[in-house]
């Protein structure tokens, strides 16, 4: 049993660990951490796949659990709550710790921290995103739409359309590509706070360049209505 915390965690700290299952092929370490109720749910699992994902995604959670809490793996219990996660299992005392565990095609991550979210916190910050898309994307297709003919918004709202879907992808490879390098060049890895939150901030930070370019191409959209533009087609050729 351990005497004492390996790892601790701060207030304002988040700490995420990932295993990569499938390329592990003996599950032996992670089913003698499991408890008898555990086991009875990944047996439940016809394919043999998804029982060895389910074996180390649990294995995962206990003995990182088990190292902020300084006990053994096996002295810890858990529950389910309303959305099919487990949590700690407790006798009314608050939550020394919060956790979510997910799991994805061989990849496991469980994000830690000890102190429990705010619930309005989380709210807003998503009301707040989902206001600045919504203000963005809509009002920035109708104005490309309004600015050409009617026979020509078709092909304005598929290169719309088009343009998002590959900006989406070089986005998410150019802001990984810069988290990764971060963390390569660090000497701690993906398992120092410090660099993953240096890693987040560029990422962010390239977040906030892509949105001041965004902002500059709108205002230097075609300031014309429809109307202007049809009453400047030439006018069709006399039979």
């Amino acid at each position: 049993m351990l005497h004492r915390p390996i790892h601790t965690i701060g207030a304002d700290e988040v700490h995420v660990w990932q295993l990569l299952a499938d390329r592990l092929t003996d599950a032996a370490p992670a089913l003698a951490m499991l408890a008898p109720e555990e086991r009875q749910r990944m047996n439940c699992f016809a394919h043999a796949g998804d029982r060895h994902l389910f074996a180390w995604s649990r294995g995962l959670m206990r003995s990182v659990l088990a190292s902020y809490l300084g006990c053994a793996c096996g002295d810890l219990s858990f529950t389910v709550n309303a959305f099919g996660k487990p949590v700690l299992r407790t006798k009314g005392e608050n939550l020394p710790l919060h956790f979510n565990l997910s799991h994805s095609r061989g990849a496991i991550a469980l994000a830690v921290t000890s102190v429990h979210p705010s619930v309005a916190f989380v709210a807003m910050s998503c009301f707040v995103v989902g206001l600045g898309m919504g203000l963005v994307a809509t009002p920035t297709l109708i104005a490309a739409q309004s600015s050409v003919a009617w026979n020509e918004r078709g092909v304005v709202t598929g290169t719309n359309m088009f343009s998002r879907s590959i900006g989406s992808s070089v986005g998410v490879a150019l802001f990984g590509a810069i988290a990764n390098g971060i963390i390569a060049s660090s000497a701690g890895g993906a398992q120092d706070p410090g660099t993953v939150q240096a890693a987040s901030t560029a990422v962010f930070v390239a977040v906030a360049i892509a949105a001041a370019l965004t902002i500059v191409a709108g205002l230097a959209m075609p300031r014309s209505r429809v109307e202007d533009v049809e009453l400047r087609r030439p006018a069709p050729a006399a039979e």
